[in-house]
């Protein structure tokens, strides 16, 4: 993976952790959340060295989050109004402990992060629920994947603090340049595209897409984009999502 590549995850995972609150939860389209879903787990898989997932909406049963078959996680779609939307979150980080599980089977770098015995019992079958709840609750996968999907979800809120507090600093020093700051309020964009924004000096013209090398120099020092990044570019390499 390149350094441009890194970035570009890094920017759009900023994004999608100034979307999770109240305010932007409830104003964004259901395509907007697996956006930013699929943001974090494409942060999460850069992190431990693995192939990400792709991030979809299914329709389940109330009460059902999701789950993971391949490099699938599949998300509750009929959940994603639910204002308890770290529940999400949750899932991502739970589904995506399992895949590095799977994936560690072939995968040469995970593969050295387990023992053979561990690494064997993950991957043996998980009892079904209704069947043997104890059985499935405590599966070693399982209570991984618990753990998991709780620290990420203490990292995805650290992280939303150190965005926030870096903010308000820049705010102090630069009122004037963004506005935004204030509400911190729904800034999703378009990830299958590359990032674009009519507001953008040099690109007033409505629906203009940023090429890579632009979103770049844009960047370069800390500018901001319609309900956009506002941080150094170099703020997020500094986070680590603990495993």
């Amino acid at each position: 993976m390149t350094l441009e590549e890194r970035d570009l995850i890094n920017r759009r995972y900023e994004i999608a952790v100034r979307n999770l609150n109240s305010a932007a939860w409830g104003k964004m389209q259901d395509s907007e959340k697996l956006q930013d879903l699929q943001a974090i787990e494409n942060k999460n898989a850069m992190e431990q060295h693995r192939l990400a997932c792709e991030v979809v909406g299914e329709n389940m049963e109330k009460g059902d989050w999701g789950y993971q078959q391949g490099l699938k996680i599949a998300v509750n779609s009929n959940e994603l109004n639910n204002p308890n939307f770290m529940e999400h979150v949750d899932t991502v980080f739970h589904e995506g402990s399992h895949t590095r599980d799977w994936q560690a089977q072939f995968l040469t770098e995970l593969k050295s992060e387990y023992t053979p015995e561990d690494l064997k019992i993950r991957n043996s079958p998980i009892p079904d629920y209704e069947k043997d709840p104890n059985g499935y609750f405590y599966h070693p996968a399982e209570v991984a994947a618990r753990q998991a999907g709780e620290e990420g979800v203490r990292q995805i809120q650290s992280d939303r603090e150190h965005i926030l507090n870096v903010d308000a600093e820049m705010q102090e020093q630069q009122p004037f340049v963004n506005q935004i700051l204030q509400t911190y309020d729904y800034v999703a964009m378009n990830l299958d595209t590359e990032i674009q924004d009519e507001n953008l000096e040099g690109n007033e013209e409505k629906g203009e897409m940023l090429e890579p090398g632009e979103i770049e120099e844009s960047f370069a020092e800390g500018e901001s984009i319609e309900g956009g990044l506002s941080c150094d570019t170099g703020m997020i390499d500094e986070m680590s999502m603990e495993d």
